[in-house]
């Protein structure tokens, strides 16, 4: 196996040793700042959310959680083995669907007579589940038209009252208040589990009036869209400076440098 290697003058090579080693280290200090600027879109939300449940006004409530939403832990022990499932039929949602905020694709489903038992655990739009396991506290709200079944064994499902939207209370949970008030309720261990339903019931909600809740979420929606319009573009820049350091690298290597 033969490769020509092009090989210039001494003198040339420094030449493109040196143009090389400043590109790289400019196109270094431009990826440090843009990924900075990443990292500062992406936390724009998460402040503009902080601001918001921070400054409860005048007609909010601290309502436990359990006062605004029916809480149902996924079936325990061997009441949802997998000698249960099924080809096809209703479907079983697991954690994948709260984490990906998905629930097109499932794997597992049960028949008619196992679903009729585990009535109580069925899924129903508008309703949330939160994984509660490993990736604790991922939230997805339960969008219309999907496949009737129930959630397992890994999730929570929270079952909204008048009182309080699903949209606005996904917002909430996955806020550094409610996220870090479920950490301490796992008792920090190396592999977290969410505590049992009693306590989670108990974690205060900030509470606005319903119309006001509306308007929170349709305010942080339009500041995620923005903030995930700026990370798009500083991604894209990320992209573009690690495809200028691969041409400069081959004109180098092609004598076009």
């Amino acid at each position: 196996f033969e490769l020509d290697l092009p090989l210039p003058p001494v003198s040339e090579q420094r030449r493109i040793i040196g143009i090389l080693a400043e590109a790289s280290e400019n196109i270094a200090l431009a990826k440090t700042k843009t990924g900075g600027n990443v990292d500062n879109a992406l936390a724009l939300f998460e402040r503009s959310r902080q601001c918001v449940f921070g400054r409860h006004g005048a007609a909010w409530v601290a309502s436990a959680l359990g006062g605004v939403c029916d809480l149902v832990r996924g079936p325990f022990g061997g009441s949802l083995r997998k000698s249960f499932f099924v080809t096809s039929g209703y479907a079983v949602y697991e954690q994948q669907h709260a984490i990906n905020e998905r629930f097109e694709e499932v794997r597992y489903f049960i028949d008619e007579a196992k679903f009729r038992q585990m009535r109580r655990f069925e899924l129903r739009p508008d309703d949330l589940i939160m994984s509660c396991s490993g990736t604790m506290g991922r939230v997805a709200v339960v969008p219309k038209h999907i496949r009737r079944g129930i959630i397992n064994q890994a999730l929570l499902k929270l079952t909204p009252t008048a009182k309080v939207s699903s949209a606005y209370l996904k917002l909430w949970m996955e806020s550094e208040a409610f996220q870090g008030a479920l950490t301490e309720c796992s008792g920090g261990a190396a592999i977290q589990n969410v505590a049992s339903t009693k306590i989670l019931k108990e974690i205060k909600c900030p509470l606005p009036p319903i119309e006001e809740q509306g308007d929170i979420v349709e305010r942080l929606g339009r500041v995620r869209t923005e903030t995930r319009r700026l990370s798009s573009i500083y991604q894209r820049k990320l992209a573009a400076l690690d495809e200028l350091r691969r041409s400069l690298l081959q004109q180098a290597l092609t004598g076009q440098l």
